[in-house]
């Protein structure tokens, strides 16, 4: 379970170092990742398994209009790349996914159980502003 926030910055070349906590070890020494357009503006970061598993099941979208979920699988699939962590612990990102997510040098590293989040670090603090809110109102019904 990935959990956690972090803060790094992406260097010239588009890589990022992901810390220790967040990488996963496979039976075999290199660790795969897909990275693809989340939402809200941010970048979701699967474990590749989990990502073939989450792919199989767009497939079964239980959304009452065909034409809304063909769009959903296309979009998500579409800007959807695999990463590999180099030595360093470094994933490249590619330049269309840094585009859509609104990085420039700082990035919030979050886990969010089964994935990562990669946040513009100022969307990640705009983004914390207006989630607040709804933290502490669930939070209350949920009497935590």
């Amino acid at each position: 379970m990935f959990m956690g926030t972090y803060t790094y910055a992406l260097d010239d070349k588009g890589r990022l170092f992901l810390p220790a906590r967040l990488r996963v070890q496979e039976e075999r020494s290199a660790e795969r990742y897909v990275i693809t357009q989340g939402m809200e503006g941010c970048l979701y970061l699967y474990e590749r398994r989990v990502f073939l598993d989450l792919s199989r099941k767009l497939s079964e979208l239980p959304l009452p209009k065909q034409t809304e979920a063909r769009a959903f699988r296309r979009l998500f699939l579409a800007g959807a790349a695999e990463s590999d962590l180099d030595p360093q612990g470094r994933l490249l990102l590619p330049k269309g996914l840094i585009q859509y997510a609104g990085i420039r040098k700082d990035i919030t590293i979050i886990g969010v159980g089964d994935h990562i989040e990669l946040w513009a670090k100022e969307r990640w603090s705009a983004y914390l502003k207006r989630a607040g809110r709804t933290f502490h109102r669930i939070g209350d019904k949920l009497n935590i």
